[in-house]
């Protein structure tokens, strides 16, 4: 008897009939599953580094002009009811300020004698400790962070209105006719503020974030320097 005869044709077919993959087939089935994963986890490892670098540089511009926002309302107010423009000289300088005003000068709620500066908010200085820029209310001893991780707080004090052609932690002014002046002579002052952005993601991997610096520079008015307009 041929032994070949005892072999069932469909020894290689499953139960329906039909051929199974085979190993060549898989390995290529799987290689190409793989090979599109990985490309999306790059792909979202790229997007999440873009999104937290945003997200840092969105808190570090709101830190940043949160700082700016009140050392513009407390400029305004300095040297109010004082003969000066009430900026500390031997207390202010490139790296510093300290105002001064007498902000319940008229307040007729407030008893004779009272009226002087040493209530609260009316002595303010801002400065860097460390790397954290900082108001320091001198009458109250008490001191308060608005924001951190801050490279550069620079003064500049000039005799009249200026334009800032260039934000950076070295700014560009167009000082015009404006010369800088010592402070207690300043009708208008710039402040920079340089806050750095850390790093995100290891260096060489999707979507790595270098470290950065976000900066920015305003412009200040003094409007109690004028003392003829009161």
């Amino acid at each position: 008897m041929n032994q070949s005869s005892l072999i069932p044709n469909n020894t290689f077919r499953t139960r329906d009939g039909e051929c199974g993959f085979s190993i060549v087939e898989m390995i290529c089935a799987m290689t190409i599953l793989l090979t599109v994963f990985g490309l999306t986890a790059q792909l979202i490892s790229f997007c999440w580094n873009v999104q937290n670098r945003e997200s840092t540089r969105i808190a570090a511009r709101s830190e940043v002009y949160r700082a700016l926002n009140m050392i513009e309302r407390e400029a305004t107010t300095s040297g109010y009811d004082l003969k000066s423009n009430g900026i500390v000289a031997p207390d202010s300088d490139a790296q510093s300020i300290r105002f001064r005003a007498n902000l319940n000068a008229y307040d007729l709620n407030v008893p004779s004698g009272v009226q002087t500066v040493s209530e609260a908010g009316e002595d303010v200085k801002y400065k860097l400790v460390g790397t954290d820029l900082v108001r320091l209310d001198v009458n109250l001893n008490q001191t308060s962070v608005l924001a951190s991780e801050v490279t550069t707080l620079q003064f500049r004090y000039f005799g009249g209105r200026v334009t800032i052609r260039a934000d950076g932690c070295q700014p560009t002014i167009d000082t015009g006719t404006s010369a800088e002046v010592t402070p207690d002579q300043a009708t208008f002052f710039v402040v920079t503020v340089c806050r750095q952005l850390p790093a995100v993601g290891a260096p060489g991997s999707d979507g790595y974030q270098p470290p950065d610096v976000y900066a920015i520079s305003h412009g200040v008015v003094l409007r109690n320097s004028v003392l003829s307009s009161y």
